[in-house]
C-alpha cells in the first residue's frame, strides 16, 4: 500500500521500519553508497504494548532516528496474515476469501493489497493498522507493505536459473516462513508458529513431502534468527543433506531489511 512522502531537500537516506507482534526493528540506509549506516530495535515486554502510548513506545519515539528527515520512509508489517494471488486471477471483491483459508478474520480487520508487478502477483494481508496510525502522527506520510512481500520481490528473481526447487526458511520470533522457488517463480509460501527445533523440522519435512522433494537432494537455505546454541541446524542436517547456514548479515532478525 503506497503513500507518497514529499521532501523538499534530499538527504540520500532511507528509513525502513519492520514491525512484528513482539518487536520493532529499523535501519537507516545511505542511498548513495547503498549501505546501512544505522540499525536498532525495540522489544515489547507485552506484545500489545506498541499499540498504545506506553512508556516503552514513548522512549522509542524520543530517539534521534525518528526526528530526522528522510527521502523515503518504508514500514514493513510482519505477521502470518498474508497470502499471494496470481494477478491474472485476482478479484478485489474476493480479497476476504483469499485470506480466510489461513487466517482467522474479524469484521473489524482491514485487508490491504499490493500488486507485485515484477512477480505478476497480488499480496493480500492484514497490516498493523494501529501502528500505521501511530507512525503517521510521528513520521508523516510513508510507504508500507507486508515484509514478506517485499522480501519475495528480491528472492524470487534470484531463482531464475534454479532448475530444481529450492526451499528458503526464514525465522523471526515464533514465526517460520517457508518459501519454495523454481525458475524465477513462487512454487509455495506458508507461515507457521513454532516453539521448538522439532516443530521447525516437522514443518520443513511436511512441506518437502507435499512437493515431493527428496531430503537427500533438495537445497534448504536458512535466513533470519537462528541461534546456534539451540541445535536446530544439527537437527535439520540429520534429515536434510543440503542445509545452508546463513552468513553474518542474514543470521539476524534484520535479515529482511538487508536489501541487495
Amino acid at each position: 500500500m503506497v503513500q507518497t512522502h514529499s521532501i523538499v531537500e534530499k538527504t540520500y537516506r532511507k528509513l525502513t521500519i519492520l514491525v512484528s507482534e513482539k518487536r520493532m526493528l529499523w535501519t537507516v540506509r545511505d542511498t548513495l553508497n547503498n549501505e546501512i549506516i544505522e540499525k536498532d530495535e525495540a522489544v515489547w515486554p507485552n506484545p500489545e504494548q506498541w499499540q498504545h502510548e506506553s512508556e516503552t513506545i514513548a522512549a522509542v519515539w524520543q530517539q534521534d532516528v525518528f526526528t530526522q528527515k528522510y527521502d523515503a520512509i518504508e514500514v514493513l508489517h510482519y505477521n502470518p496474515w498474508l497470502t499471494f494471488v496470481p494477478a491474472a486471477l485476482y478479484d478485489d471483491d474476493f480479497k476476504t476469501h483469499y485470506l480466510q483459508w489461513n487466517t482467522q478474520l474479524f469484521e473489524t480487520d482491514y485487508i490491504a493489497t499490493d500488486t507485485l508487478t515484477s512477480l505478476e502477483m497480488v499480496s493480500v494481508y492484514i497490516p498493523w493498522v494501529s501502528l500505521n496510525n501511530l507512525l503517521i502522527d510521528r513520521l508523516g506520510k510513508f510507504e508500507y507493505q507486508h515484509a514478506l512481500a517485499s522480501w519475495l520481490t528480491q528472492l524470487i528473481p534470484k531463482s531464475r536459473w534454479d532448475f530444481d526447487k529450492k526451499m528458503t526458511a526464514h525465522r523471526l520470533d515464533e514465526q517460520l516462513d517457508l518459501v519454495v522457488t523454481q525458475n524465477g517463480k513462487l512454487v509455495l509460501y506458508n507461515s507457521f508458529l513454532v516453539q521448538s527445533p522439532e516443530d521447525i523440522l516437522y514443518y520443513i519435512l511436511f512441506t518437502a513431502e507435499q512437493l515431493q522433494l527428496n531430503p537427500e537432494l533438495f537445497s534448504l537455505q536458512l535466513l533470519g534468527e537462528w541461534p546456534s546454541e539451540e541445535g536446530t541446524f544439527d537437527l535439520l542436517y540429520r534429515y536434510i543433506r543440503d542445509v545452508k547456514w546463513p552468513d553474518t548479515t542474514q543470521n539476524s532478525p534484520f535479515a529482511l531489511l538487508h536489501e541487495p
